[in-house]
């Protein structure tokens, strides 16, 4: 692969980027940083840069255990619950052995950053002592692998904090780390890939020399929703800029849209920054690209399972796909898309049987038990519960409490 076919035209990008923030098509303007990525021609995807070294971001809210699906203003009164551990204790397994350990094996160094608002300060709502919850802090890094783990933050929660706030500080961090190395992110990792605490990857990571795969492609942008980001290193000082922005209000490019995909504006940036938009032939995916190795043969197992708890949902809550058939015929499906882990019953049971069957996760795949202990939370610990309009909106979530 030759550097000067990968990617735009540094000038070019520069030049038009600046042309359709004038014509109002980027609202937000790309920092100096993602500029400075294009700065020459060497500094895209260079194979004398080719390293084998990746960073795994991980970030969000650890030990978020099973929430339900609750409205945003009581999500954060349900982490923390005595499930809580044991579900991510099989979650950050799911990525040692589904993301790290399969690159591991081809020879790739993985270094790991974590940043988190963990348990500290929830003691209101969760009977969790500030001790405890650094103690399951340290439990996160030993799960990781300590040796791997190179940044690993509590970070404080307020009420103005976000999901950028995790974002930009593990971001931070990759970038604080390459300069204590003495060396640009583009020289250190051939890529990093940015994941959620509770996104389960279903299959290995496989293929790192194969063009286009998680996390490893030096010459693609990957934005998977708000889920999970793949940038080659070359790329990620702009990525880590558009995340450290508190413009636009309120406070960044994350925000709730119709769907719930508070990345979308953030990936919106990202492309334009990268060239998407401006009719440039450099890749930029909306989701992981598989190969043939990655097939995931449990599928067809599951589905039998997956559809019958499909058919119990109400008529209106029904999904418009089989869950867990996630491209093509059952008998020869490509890897399936990572998935949020919220809720252990209905259309989530073949997730939760996943989880407990290779992972040691929730030993019960119902929602009963779950509810239970997110109720009785509620109930001792956040008094606005009692009000109508909240009770009301938790629904079917919780019943009655």
């Amino acid at each position: 692969m030759m550097a000067g076919s990968l990617a735009p035209r540094p000038r070019a990008v520069l030049v038009l980027a600046m042309a359709a923030v004038a014509r109002g098509l980027v609202k937000l303007p790309s920092p100096r940083e993602c500029g400075s990525c294009w700065a020459d021609d060497d500094a895209v995807a260079d194979e004398r840069e080719d390293t084998r070294r990746v960073a795994l971001v991980v970030r969000g809210e650890s030990f978020r255990g099973i929430h339900m699906m609750m409205p945003k203003d009581v999500k954060r009164d349900a982490v923390c619950l005595p499930s809580s551990h044991a579900i991510q204790r099989a979650e950050s397994e799911n990525h040692v052995a589904n993301l790290i350990e399969p690159l591991e094996r081809a020879g790739v160094k993985v270094d790991v950053f974590l940043a988190t608002y963990g348990c500290v300060g929830t003691e209101k709502f969760s009977d969790v002592s500030d001790a405890q919850a650094r103690a399951w802090h340290a439990d996160l890094v030993d799960w990781y692998g300590a040796d791997r783990v190179k940044h690993a933050a509590l970070v404080p929660r307020s009420e103005s904090t976000t999901q950028q706030t995790t974002a930009a500080a593990a971001a931070a961090a990759v970038l604080r780390y390459a300069k204590t190395q003495k060396v640009a992110v583009k020289e250190l990792y051939r890529s990093v890939l940015v994941w959620r605490f509770d996104l389960l990857q279903r299959v290995e990571l496989a293929g790192f020399d194969h063009r286009g795969h998680l996390a490893t492609d030096r010459d693609s942008l990957v934005t998977f929703k708000d889920h999970a980001w793949s940038a080659p290193g070359w790329f990620f000082p702009c990525v880590a800029a558009i995340w450290a922005r508190a413009d636009p209000p309120p406070g960044g490019c994350f925000e709730s849209d119709a769907d719930g995909h508070n990345g979308y504006r953030c990936n919106e940036y990202f492309r334009a920054a990268w060239g998407e938009q401006l009719g440039k032939a450099a890749a930029v995916r909306r989701d992981f690209a598989c190969d043939p190795e990655t097939k995931a043969p449990y599928i067809a197992r599951r589905l039998a399972a997956a559809k019958a708890a499909e058919a119990d949902e109400p008529p209106d809550r029904r999904r418009r796909r089989a869950p867990f058939d996630d491209r093509g015929d059952p008998d020869d499906v490509d890897c399936p898309r990572a998935e949020v882990y919220r809720t252990a019953g209905g259309r989530a049971t073949p997730l939760c049987h996943y989880l407990r069957d290779d992972f040691g996760g929730p030993r019960r795949c119902e929602d009963g038990p779950y509810k239970a202990e997110v109720a009785a939370a509620l109930s001792r610990h956040a008094p606005h519960v009692a009000h109508q309009s909240v009770r009301g909106r938790l629904g079917t979530a919780l019943g009655e409490l």
